[in-house]
Formats: structure tokens, C-alpha cells, sequence
């Protein structure tokens, strides 16, 4: 993980499974607690897209297959951005 205080960026795409295009109404992001870390999985193209824009792989994101891991201490800030921009989530 990295020491930057901003958890959002901008910047490439990276590697996912397809998004759920099923419902309209499904979460966005599902967020799952792991101890010291925590996993955002996109559920929707609408999170595949927002992550590749604010939180693009490489030196300061971390993805395991295409959740973004996050330490505990970046989460609230993550989701308070997630949510701002219209995303919803709900705990895995």
C-alpha cells in the first residue's frame, strides 16, 4: 500500500470481471472486511468505470482479481467519495 492520503485518482483501466447489468437497482460496490484489509468488488459498469478513473492499478492501488484492496484507515474517505459520486454500496 502506499502513504498517499488521497485513497481517489485518476488514471487507467485495470483488469475485472464483467460487470452485473442485470438490475438497476443492484449495489455498486460491495465492500467486504478482511482484518487489516478491505475489499472493493464493483458490481455494476458504473463502478468498473468509476474505479478505473479514480483508482487506476499500479504503485498507489492495489487489486486482488478486480476488487481494490484498501487499508482500513482509507475506506471511510474512499466511500464518502464513492457515494458523492452517486455510486451505492452495501457490505459483503
Amino acid at each position: 500500500m502506499s502513504n498517499n492520503t488521497n485513497p481517489c485518482r485518476r488514471g487507467n483501466q485495470h483488469a475485472g470481471v464483467p460487470p452485473d447489468k442485470s438490475s438497476s437497482t443492484a449495489p455498486d460496490l460491495a465492500v467486504s472486511h478482511h482484518g487489516s484489509v478491505v475489499l472493493f468488488h464493483p458490481q455494476t459498469e458504473l463502478a468498473h468505470d468509476w474505479m478505473d478513473e479514480h483508482c487506476p492499478a499500479g504503485a498507489d492501488h492495489t487489486y486482488f482479481g478486480a476488487a481494490l484492496v484498501v487499508e482500513p484507515r482509507y475506506v471511510r474517505d474512499l466511500l464518502a467519495h464513492a457515494l458523492e459520486d452517486g455510486l451505492n454500496t452495501i457490505q459483503a
